[in-house]
């Protein structure tokens, strides 16, 4: 049986490993860009939205927290480049 611990535990692990990503990216990718960035994220709601009925738990929280970490880090880099 699914406890919220898991919960909590399972969208920890994908925010975290989504923005990682992002930082990775940023570092050693010169095209990718904020562009590149709200490109993910406007993906990452389309898939959200794809088939929500059919959706597993697990899959509901992998779109969450990718969704989070996309907008959370999206918000980090407009402050990094705010004078």
């Amino acid at each position: 049986m699914e406890t919220p611990g898991w919960h909590h535990r399972e969208y920890t692990a994908v925010y975290e490993a989504a923005c990682a990503m992002v930082r990775h990216r940023r570092q050693s990718d010169p095209t990718f860009t904020l562009d590149t960035l709200r490109g993910l994220l406007k993906t990452a709601y389309a898939s959200e939205a794809a088939g929500w009925l059919g959706k597993t738990t697990l899959e509901t929280i992998s779109d969450s927290a990718t969704i989070a970490a996309y907008e959370a880090m999206l918000h980090q880099w407009q402050e990094d480049l705010a004078p």
